[in-house]
């Protein structure tokens, strides 16, 4: 994947990469980002995640962006 990605990047195109749920994993969007290739990746639906998905639309629709020092870079 990622000599295809350098293939296509020194052709002067831009890569986007889609994935579902089975691929969000670090090993998978770091070197992605390190390569700033834009990317979708599908998060696992998860009862937390259905509960909680009424407070972060409302949290996204007041324009707030999140605080959490979890990630090395934004990926907004």
């Amino acid at each position: 994947m990622l000599a295809e990605i350098a293939r296509q990047q020194q052709q002067g195109k831009t890569v986007v990469f889609r994935a579902d749920a089975a691929f969000a994993k670090p090993e998978i969007y770091e070197p992605l980002e390190e390569r700033d290739v834009k990317y979708a990746i599908r998060l696992p639906a998860n009862h937390k995640l259905e509960r909680n998905i009424t407070r972060v639309v409302r949290f996204y629709n007041e324009g707030a962006r999140p605080r959490s020092g979890a990630w090395k870079a934004s990926r907004w």
